[in-house]
């Protein structure tokens, strides 16, 4: 109701789009070689939908999606007990763990990489990633900027404890960013911090030096690719992707539930069509992205690490890194709307 109360008369046709869009979905959805799967992700499909258009409705006050990175930060002090923790610990974890991913989150857990309440290192890191520049942008040399400084440093140090390389250069991209934007040294500083980070990461992971997730992520877009030409035209349908990837007749190194490509997995599952929508979809994040740059350069940075890091991962199907993205672009949207015109 307060959403409803706070969007114009007159958009029929938007209304008329969206439902025709969730109806198609649906219907590829049970079309489709998953259709249980495909209930799931139409519901997070839809649930983030609705996130962005209430989130829109209104502009936030200036500190909220500073607030959020605060909260995204807690998530170190979990990934801090799950590094320090040992086999007792481990093992009240897994009790508590869906069985399907449970082996996953075992060799998580033996590995000493933390991913706290996500499935999966990354994930975590993408969402420190996001949060960093959001906390960086409002230190000032005061000491009420204090709480900002404390989740600031549980990003950096989150960061380091996922050992994800693709999480530590996104953040080191978006801080890179705001640094040339806003002109200030300390930001510098942290820029140069989170490269020594990113070394760190990358010196002490074997397997990244032996170029293994590369290959992993080579094998699994060849697959996106073999699925595609399964059904050229349409897709496999919504979520048809896992079915249909473990009957690719070559030989790869693993057979994921995801591309580890959105734009790849949307063209395996919805053709071509699916493809012309994350086109469509990143042009006009892209464009709102340039809207928030004069006068938000650290929210307009924040928006775009997670979809960069799904072109090589698949965080956005999870609720825990879809929903707090979807916060931060219908807020994005909100302040671009009641942004003073540039130029």
């Amino acid at each position: 109701v307060w959403g409803w109360r706070r969007t114009p008369v007159g958009h029929g046709a938007t209304w008329l789009v969206a439902a025709s869009a969730a109806g198609l979905l649906f219907a590829a959805g049970m079309a489709g070689w998953d259709p249980a799967a495909a209930v799931t992700e139409i519901a997070l499909i839809i649930a983030v939908a609705a996130c962005v258009w209430l989130a829109s409705r209104q502009a936030p006050p200036e500190r909220w999606p500073a607030v959020l990175a605060v909260v995204i930060s807690g998530l170190t002090l979990l990934g801090l007990r799950q590094v320090g923790g040992g086999p007792e610990y481990a093992a009240s974890v897994l009790e508590h763990i869906p069985e399907h991913i449970r082996e996953a989150a075992a060799e998580r857990l033996a590995s000493r990489r933390a991913f706290a309440s996500q499935p999966l290192p990354s994930h975590l890191a993408v969402l420190l990633a996001t949060a960093l520049p959001l906390l960086l942008d409002r230190l000032r040399p005061r000491w009420t900027t204090a709480p900002w400084v404390v989740a600031a440093v549980l990003c950096v140090v989150g960061l380091l404890l996922t050992r994800s390389p693709i999480g530590v250069a996104l953040a080191l991209a978006a801080c890179t960013a705001l640094a040339v934007a806003r002109n200030r040294s300390r930001l510098v500083a942290v820029v140069l911090v989170l490269a020594l980070v990113l070394i760190l990461v990358v010196v002490g992971r074997g397997d990244v030096m032996d170029f293994d997730p590369v290959n992993l992520r080579l094998d699994n877009w060849r697959t996106a690719f073999w699925v595609w030409t399964t059904a050229p035209a349409s897709g496999v349908g919504t979520a048809g992707f896992a079915q249909a990837a473990q009957a690719v007749p070559f030989e790869v190194g693993n057979r994921p539930m995801h591309a580890h490509s959105l734009p790849l997995e949307w063209l395996a599952e919805f053709g071509p069509v699916g493809f012309l929508v994350f086109v469509f979809l990143a042009v006009s994040l892209w464009r709102l992205m340039r809207s928030l740059w004069p006068h938000r350069p650290d929210l307009a940075v924040a928006m775009a690490v997670i979809p960069a890091h799904n072109l090589f991962d698949f965080s956005l199907y999870g609720s825990g890194v879809a929903v707090p993205w979807a916060l931060l672009v219908g807020w994005g949207w909100a302040l671009s709307r009641s942004a003073p015109e540039t130029g």
